[in-house]
């Protein structure tokens, strides 16, 4: 098996767990609270690992556009119309 399909499942069990252990917390909260303390914690958790990895905004100019689109429609629209 090779690398690119681990981490793609990975990531599906990473989106699987995020939806069963995030049930809950935000009935308790709001769906609109939780995700704002989520994204949060998200960006945190990434900055972290940035640092720890010694890959902190290394990338080439043609991918910022992509990268920012894809984080606006996918995180900010998606989380936050789905309530």
């Amino acid at each position: 098996m090779d690398l690119s399909h681990i981490l793609s499942l990975a990531a599906a069990l990473s989106w699987t767990l995020a939806s069963l252990f995030g049930h809950q917390p935000s009935v308790i909260l709001g769906s609109l609270h939780f995700n704002r303390i989520r994204m949060v914690v998200s960006a945190g958790l990434l900055c972290i690992m940035m640092v720890v990895t010694g890959n902190s905004w290394t990338l080439p100019d043609g991918f910022w556009l992509p990268i920012l689109a894809s984080a606006l429609i996918g995180v900010v629209i998606g989380d936050f119309f789905c309530l």
